[in-house]
């Protein structure tokens, strides 16, 4: 009986297991694997998101001359406004790397890497004329052009009392004394060395350069009557043009400024070649496009604040906008006309 009992249970056992076996089997849900893989996109969407944001902290803008003079000036007052316009309302840090007029600083950025955290203010010497006496680490072309700031005329400059009230009656005096008209500028090559060679050859006339250290000596000459002329940018000569101790003789470049727009320009005379000299932004080499577009749509916002705008003008800058691809062609176009006149002049090969 005993056996029978459990014989009895073992058939129960294997019809109930039987019988759970034949249950229908439950499809995946796919729905549910749809709805995972969503949000694995959706969350991968999200890291790519946050990885691009740019940027996340502070952007250091390298000015290749020290605190205080023009560069320095023009990199500091837009760099006051810049966390208004860039994402995250990040600063750009000034940083300063005076030295080899312009080239240690612009070394340094060549080589920083080109996430978009370091960026440089360039004037046209430092960036246009340099390379070309083969002593830089980098050419004109090296960088990435991101947007032009300012440009700025070479005016030539003379005593409010000088003698010729016209260029006319300037270019009879220079051309009956060739050699003796003197004028001063901070050093040969330079860009108001330059403007004043191409005068030379175009109006085929004979003015002398005096050379200087920088442009404080050059108007302290001029106005103590050591030299009969001066070249320089807009911004340098305007405190002195609107005290009215000089005046502008000759515009030597391709645009009038609020201050001296009546004065007469180069062109007008016959000569087509023009010499300005420009600030603008640049990037080391190889910048991803996305993130040189975040800081020129900021750079360009940043010109238009009125607060720039107002202290540019106090200053003498001349906001003059340009582009990255602009700026690039400007910056060849400065290189291309230094070289011509600096190989004139023998100062290069």
């Amino acid at each position: 009986m005993k056996k029978l009992f459990i014989v009895s249970m073992i058939v129960i056992l294997i019809f109930s297991f039987v019988g759970c076996s034949n249950e229908p089997v439950e499809e995946p849900n796919n729905e549910n694997e749809d709805v995972n893989s969503d949000n694995e996109e959706y969350n991968n969407e999200i890291e790519d998101e946050e990885t691009d944001i740019f940027p996340e902290k502070p952007i250091e803008m390298i000015v290749p001359y020290g605190a205080g003079g023009s560069t320095d000036t023009t990199a500091r007052i837009v760099a006051k406004v810049m966390n208004k316009y860039l994402p995250n309302n990040e600063n750009v840090v000034i940083v300063n790397k005076p030295g080899g007029s312009g080239t240690i600083g612009l070394t340094e950025l060549l080589n920083s890497d080109n996430d978009g955290y370091t960026i440089g203010l360039t004037p046209s010497g430092a960036l246009s004329l340099q390379p070309l006496y083969g002593n830089t680490a980098y050419n004109y072309d090296s960088f990435e052009p991101i947007i032009r700031i300012s440009s700025s005329p070479i005016l030539l400059l003379v005593q409010d009392d000088a003698p010729w009230d016209t260029v006319e009656e300037w270019i009879e005096y220079v051309e009956a004394n060739p050699g003796s008209f003197t004028y001063g500028s901070s050093g040969k090559g330079n860009p108001g060395n330059i403007a004043m060679e191409i005068l030379n050859e175009g109006l085929e006339v004979n003015t002398r350069q005096i050379a200087y250290d920088g442009q404080s000596d050059v108007f302290a000459d001029l106005l103590g009557g050591h030299i009969d002329g001066a070249t320089g940018s807009a911004q340098q000569g305007k405190s002195h043009i609107e005290e009215g101790n000089i005046r502008v003789l000759l515009n030597l470049g391709s645009t009038k400024g609020n201050f001296y727009e009546d004065a007469p320009m180069l062109k007008d005379y016959g000569v087509e070649t023009t010499t300005d000299v420009y600030f603008g932004i640049i990037a080391p080499p190889g910048i991803p496009e996305e993130r040189a577009d975040i800081l020129h749509e900021a750079f360009k916002k940043a010109l238009e604040d009125p607060e720039v705008i107002e202290q540019y003008e106090a200053a003498g800058i001349e906001i003059n906008y340009a582009d990255s691809e602009e700026f690039g062609k400007m910056i060849n176009k400065v290189s291309n006309s230094a070289e011509r006149v600096l190989k004139n002049l023998e100062l290069i090969e």
